[in-house]
C-alpha cells in the first residue's frame, strides 16, 4: 500500500496523533478584531450622557448628531441670506436708478421743463431767430402782459424794440414821442389833453397786436402725457393694422405646405398661428413691410410648420417614396398590368344549358 502512495495509518491512529501533538502547548490567543472594538464603542453611553446634559441644559431635545447638524448649519444659511438680502438691495436700487433715469428721459419731452413759464420758452425762442435786437428788452416785452403796462411806456419799449441802430441805444425815443405828441416833457401824464391821450392809446394798441403777433412766431412744444403716448401709439397701431390688412389676410391663406413636388395639407388650426407670426412680426414688432421682410416671414412660417408636423409629414413622404419605388420596380418587371383578382364563375357566359324541354323535342322527331 505505501508503494502505491496510500496512507497506512488507520483514523484512529491518526486522531491519537493530533491530540498527542497538543498536548503541553498553550491554547492560541483569539485575535482581537475591529468588529469588537466597534461593539464595545457603540456599548459606551458617552454619546447618549452628552445629548442628555445638552437637553437639561439648554431644555432642547436633541437625540442625535444629525439634529446637532442641522443647528450647526443655520449660520451658513443666515449669512447666505444676508449676502442674497444685499444683492437683493442692491438690485433694488439699480432698480430705482433706472426709473429715475427713465422719468429724466422722459422729462426731456418737455421742453418748458426748462423755463420759468411758457413766455420765457418764446422770449428765448425770439432771441435766438432774432439776435440783433435787445435781448434784456424783449425778453421783458414778451414775459409782461401788455394791457397792464402805461401806454406811453409801451411805445417807448416797442420803439426801441423793433427798430435796430438807434442812436445811443434808444436814449432819446422819449424826446421823440414827445414831439410827435406835442407834449411838454415838464407837464405830468395828468396834465395831457384828451385828444393826445386818445392818440397815444390808440397807436399802442396797434403796438399790442403787433406785439402779440411777435409772440406768435414761436409755436409752444406740445407735452404729451403717458396717455397722450399710449393714444397715439393705439392710433399707429390701428393704422398700421389696417394698411397691412390685405398681406395678412394673403399670408394667414395657407392652404398647403409646398416643399419642391411634395405637398402637404395645412390643418385649419395652423391658420391661427401663421396669424400670430404675422401679427408678432410686422405690427407688434414693427418691422417694415418690404418684399425680403415678407419672403423671410414667410420661411419662418412654413419652417415652425414643418417642425410642428414633422412626424405626419415624415409618414407621408416614406409612403410616397415606397408607392414609387413599387411602381418603379412594377416596372422593370414588366408587371405594369393589375393583378386578375375575377373568379372563374366572373367568367362564365350566359349559355342555355340543355333541359328537359329539349329532350321532349329530341324524343319526338323518332
Amino acid at each position: 500500500m505505501a508503494e502505491l502512495g496510500l496512507n497506512t495509518v488507520p483514523p484512529e491512529d491518526v486522531a491519537k496523533q493530533g491530540s498527542e501533538n497538543t498536548v503541553g502547548q498553550p491554547e492560541a490567543e483569539a485575535p482581537k478584531t475591529e468588529q469588537t472594538t466597534e461593539t464595545a464603542s457603540v456599548a459606551t453611553p458617552v454619546a447618549d450622557e452628552f445629548f442628555d446634559t445638552f437637553n437639561k441644559r439648554y431644555n432642547t431635545q436633541y437625540k442625535g448628531d444629525d439634529d446637532l447638524k442641522a443647528l450647526f448649519e443655520l449660520p451658513k444659511k443666515v449669512t447666505e441670506y444676508e449676502s442674497r438680502q444685499g444683492e437683493y438691495e442692491t438690485l433694488k436700487k439699480l432698480s430705482e436708478e433706472r426709473q429715475r433715469k427713465i422719468e429724466e428721459l422722459e422729462s426731456l419731452h418737455d421742453p418748458l421743463k426748462f423755463f420759468s413759464s411758457p413766455e420765457s420758452y418764446v422770449a428765448e425762442q425770439l432771441k435766438i431767430k432774432y439776435p440783433n435786437r435787445d435781448s434784456s428788452l424783449l425778453h421783458e416785452i414778451v414775459t409782461t402782459d401788455t394791457d397792464k403796462l402805461n401806454d406811453f411806456d409801451l411805445l417807448v419799449k416797442a420803439e426801441r424794440l423793433f427798430n435796430r441802430n438807434l442812436p445811443e441805444g434808444g436814449r432819446y425815443v422819449k424826446d421823440v414821442l414827445y414831439k410827435r405828441y406835442g407834449i411838454d416833457a415838464d407837464t405830468r401824464p395828468e396834465e395831457w389833453d384828451g385828444a393826445t391821450l386818445t392818440q397815444i392809446a390808440m397807436d399802442a394798441s396797434a403796438v399790442r397786436e403787433k406785439i402779440g403777433a411777435l409772440k406768435k412766431e414761436v409755436d409752444l412744444p406740445k407735452v404729451m402725457t403717458a396717455e397722450d403716448r399710449e393714444r397715439a401709439k393705439a392710433d399707429s397701431l390701428a393704422k398700421r393694422e389696417q394698411a397691412l390688412s390685405p398681406l395678412r389676410e394673403q399670408f394667414t391663406k395657407f392652404e398647403k405646405f409646398s416643399l419642391g413636388d411634395f405637398e402637404f395639407e395645412v390643418p385649419s388650426d395652423y391658420k391661427q398661428k401663421a396669424d400670430d407670426l404675422f401679427k408678432g412680426y410686422f405690427i407688434d414688432a414693427g418691422v417694415e413691410m418690404n418684399e425680403e421682410n415678407l419672403k423671410s416671414a414667410i420661411q419662418l412660417r412654413d419652417s415652425n410648420f414643418l417642425y410642428e408636423n414633422f412626424s405626419k409629414i415624415k409618414e407621408v413622404i416614406a409612403k410616397q417614396a415606397q408607392a414609387s419605388v413599387q411602381e418603379k420596380t412594377d416596372r422593370e418587371l414588366h408587371n405594369e398590368n393589375p393583378p386578375n383578382t375575377a373568379t372563374r364563375t366572373d367568367q362564365v357566359q350566359d349559355e342555355q344549358l340543355p333541359g328537359i324541354g329539349k329532350l321532349i323535342e329530341s324524343l319526338k322527331g323518332r
